[in-house]
């Protein structure tokens, strides 16, 4: 099956068992469709004990990537890639009829897969677009969601406004569905346009296919302007159900509520955003995610929510809101400020940045949600960031079911944690917490994001902070009461987004809106000093593409020291399949100004911008004939030493058989003051212990763990925060074991 049509999800909790280890991908537009490897090597949408699940997503551009982990991901490809013009041949010709210069490449927008069980087949069901509205839906199938896939026939049409009678019955299906005579003109509300767009009339992209309770084969589609509609399937072809007929209701451009070939109006018209439908039954309710705005950074995409207790409708938000607009700014006769940063529709989340985080998350949308076989809610979305240009990457977070109906999202992304019906205290959750509070919008045009601050929730259950109110538990569940207003919602344990720290977290939603926090470590402090930074970088399969997987920055102000511990593991087909450590401006890689004082090959080789490469200023005790096996596995100590125009980075590297190896690599030029490193690979992973700074005198900066400076013969020292050493009269602040202290309270 597609997506499981039943939640086991009773009781809310998440225990962390993994570590933050991420191979990410860019699919623009992902759905998600489990698959089950059974043991002739078959893979079927339908569980079987003991069959291997994969999970899939498909998405534009011909994006395809599987998972098994839902947390490295690895790109696919099939025969949709190169023989895109004969499998939609059919619908390439009435998309040419919006452009004279028409190419499908780049039209193949967001696709949806499923297991159809009476056809025993994979169905995806694939956007063409075309301009002006000359748009379809194509079926193709597959005994395999991996491919080769096969055209089937297109499924339905967009309508143009302006499309001639004559090309409409040479190429579509719409007087054969509607009764109308063929070649007659079109109904004046097809016709209905502002400056063009159409009000009435949808777009036939964005497709999501999927089994109701009674067993129904549904597909919603469309994008903006006309709205969002839905068709019955037939189950034995994975066509339009000829035998569903659709009446007219309503009409004109305000009040449509069905159409005889659009079907059931779910969402939108009258020229409002909306777009990238999809809707997951879950509890007893079918849940309608819609995506608003642009897909640009900067154009406001984001998730909303609806649901309905019945398949066709209507759609509502928490408060009430039918999601079927009867204008572009009002809403069952209420303002509701449009639709991009407007209340009609619960908000997942806004824009947003922990404090921690190097970049803010934007634009997050197009979205699709699939319950687990073990119950788990996932949402799986691309983002954007706002780092200066789009690019994008796909992000997993569990979603949960709070008891005022509303669908609440986990603060951060998967990390492989698992219910649990443990139950928290009161006293286990007082403290101060970090809390996002995503409101409606922000003003996204100039990347603005919801930024992080504190809220105590105190042991006698009232709060203190940016809020004050009340919290309770129930169970599992917390209810936050700020300003009178309720937010319900659980309480998780998850990995913090680009740490390795086990925090307490929150998620909690009211009629219209999302509200997150996680646990500090005290007043004002985020995170111990003992926060450990292990990670593993690259895919644990060796399949990372070069320059494909990245590590954190770690900036050098100055003359400093970076130091890392990691182990070593390749695929051992070539030397240079290692790691890669890299040293830049002070800059974002991509953004104007980045450039790379070194590019250093673990296999004694390196390039910069603007010089070739080569081996100049490397030295090791390498042993080439044995090369790919002694580094494969190999524990790997660096000191990156950086001095004026001088950086010397020295290896001490030692085999699984015990072998001591060394290397050292030396790079003059002209420096900033201020440099980044940071490490990728090249089919290759790396188990990273720990990376930190270190100055010339030995004091830890803030990037290093307490646990790494005892290691050194700086240990059980004071120093002042100029790095001299101090003795224990000393007065202020102070760095002992690479932690702060404040021996005297400062005014």
């Amino acid at each position: 099956m597609k997506r499981f049509i039943t939640s086991l999800l009773t009781l809310i909790i998440v225990l962390p068992l993994f570590a933050a280890n991420y191979s990410r991908v860019s699919v623009h537009d992902p759905s998600i469709v489990i698959g089950y490897k059974q043991s002739n090597g078959k893979i079927t949408g339908e569980y079987t004990a003991g069959a291997q699940k994969i999970y899939y997503i498909f998405g534009s551009h011909k994006a395809f990537a599987k998972s098994y982990d839902m947390k490295n991901w690895v790109m696919f490809n099939n025969n949709i890639k190169n023989d895109q013009n004969i499998l939609f041949s059919k619908e390439i010709a009435w998309s040419k009829l919006g452009s004279t210069d028409y190419n499908v490449d780049g039209n193949l927008w967001a696709p949806d897969v499923i297991w159809n069980k009476d056809m025993q087949k994979w169905c995806m069901y694939m956007s063409v677009n075309g301009d002006n509205w000359y748009s379809s839906i194509a079926l193709l199938t597959a005994d395999s969601p991996e491919g080769n896939w096969k055209h089937v026939g297109p499924v339905i049409y967009s309508i143009p406004w302006k499309a001639s009678p004559a090309n409409i019955a040479a190429l579509t299906d719409f007087y054969t569905v509607t009764g109308i005579a063929s070649g007659s003109a079109l109904p004046s509300r097809y016709t209905l346009n502002r400056n063009g767009n159409q009000i009435y009339g949808m777009n036939a992209i964005d497709p999501c296919v999927f089994y109701d309770e009674e067993g129904k084969l549904w597909l919603t589609y469309g994008s903006w302007f006309g709205g969002l509609w839905m068709i019955e399937l037939d189950k034995t072809t994975g066509f339009r159900d000829l035998n569903r007929k659709y009446s007219i209701v309503g009409g004109s451009a305000t009040n449509a509520e069905s159409d005889p070939y659009q079907g059931i109006k779910i969402y939108g018209g009258n020229h409002v955003s909306g777009e990238a439908s999809y809707i997951e039954y879950i509890n007893d309710r079918y849940y309608l995610f819609v995506t608003y705005g642009g897909l640009t950074a900067a154009g406001g995409y984001n998730m909303r929510v609806f649901s309905s207790t019945s398949v066709t409708g209507p759609y509502k938000d928490m408060q009430g809101h039918d999601a079927r607009f009867t204008s572009s700014s009002v809403i069952n006769n209420v303002n509701c400020c449009g639709t991009v940063n407007g209340y009609v529709g619960t908000r997942l989340m806004s824009y947003y940045k922990w404090d921690w985080m190097k970049l803010a998350f934007c634009a997050q949308g197009h979205n699709s949600v699939v319950v687990d076989d073990d119950g788990k809610i996932f949402n799986v979305y691309h983002t954007r960031f706002n780092g200066g240009n789009e690019g994008h990457q796909v992000r997993v977070h569990q979603m949960f079911q709070a008891k005022n109906g509303g669908l609440c999202t986990a603060p951060f992304e998967y990390c492989g944690e698992t219910l649990d019906e443990k139950t928290y205290t009161m006293e286990d959750l007082a403290g101060y917490y970090g809390v996002l509070d995503h409101g409606w919008g922000t003003d996204y045009a100039n990347l603005k994001y919801v930024s992080q601050s504190e809220l105590q929730l105190c042991a006698d259950g009232t709060l203190a902070g940016v809020y004050t109110g009340s919290w309770s538990l129930d169970g599992n569940k917390i209810t936050i009461r700020r300003n009178g207003v309720a937010y319900e919602g659980v309480v998780i344990t998850q990995k913090a987004e680009e740490r390795n720290e086990s925090v307490i977290c929150f998620t909690t939603v009211n009629g219209d809106k999302s509200f997150w926090g996680f646990k500090k470590y005290a007043k004002g402090q985020n995170f111990s000093d003992d926060t450990p930074t292990s990670f593993t970088l690259g895919a644990t399969d060796n399949s990372s593409a070069f320059f494909s997987a990245f590590s954190d920055y770690y900036i050098i102000d100055g003359d400093k020291v970076l130091q890392a511990k990691f182990k070593n593991y390749t695929a051992g087909v070539n030397n240079w399949e290692n790691w890669l450590l890299v040293c830049t401006t002070n800059k974002e890689r991509g953004a104007a100004g980045y450039s790379e004082y070194f590019v250093q090959r673990a296999d004694s080789w390196w390039w910069a911008t603007g010089v070739e490469g080569n081996n100049a200023g490397c030295e090791s005790n390498y042993n080439w004939d044995t090369f790919k096996q002694d580094i494969n596995g190999a524990t790997v100590v660096l000191n990156a030493k950086r001095e004026g125009e001088v950086v010397v980075t020295d290896y001490d590297i030692t085999t699984v058989t015990g072998k001591k190896l060394w290397y050292k690599f030396t790079r003059k030029t002209s420096y900033d003051n201020t440099v980044r490193f940071f490490f990728s690979n090249e089919k290759s992973h790396q188990d990273f212990e720990y990376v930190r700074i270190v100055s010339p005198s030995g004091i830890t900066s803030p990037f290093e763990s307490a646990s790494a400076q005892s290691e050194s013969k700086y240990s059980n020292k004071t120093f002042n925060l100029s790095g001299q050493e101090v003795n224990s009269s000393y007065r202020g602040v102070v760095i002992r074991n690479g932690k702060k202290y404040l021996t005297q309270k400062v005014h």
